[in-house]
């Protein structure tokens, strides 16, 4: 069973990882309004994103988290998850 800490607002799960108990999902976010509710989301702290290629919104999911990026809103993690 996870462990919820609500000071961080993370619950650290079985393998150990720590998963924020907030994010977006982006399944019905298309052209602008996806690019200006991620970068929005960005803008206030969450870092979990429900994307799948199926939805069809992958360059304006990227396109807002390069942007955070670029302006050091935001950084990158590593592709295990660990950083």
């Amino acid at each position: 069973m996870g462990v919820f800490n609500f000071d961080t607002r993370t619950v650290m799960l079985n393998s150990g990882y720590a998963l924020p108990l907030n994010g977006l999902g982006t399944y019905s976010l298309h052209g602008e309004e996806c690019v200006s509710s991620v970068r929005a989301a960005i803008d206030a702290g969450v870092r979990l994103f429900d994307t799948a290629s199926t939805y069809g919104n992958e360059e304006e999911v990227g396109q807002a988290v390069r942007a955070a990026i670029d302006e050091a809103v935001a950084t990158p993690r590593s592709s295990s998850g660990t950083s």
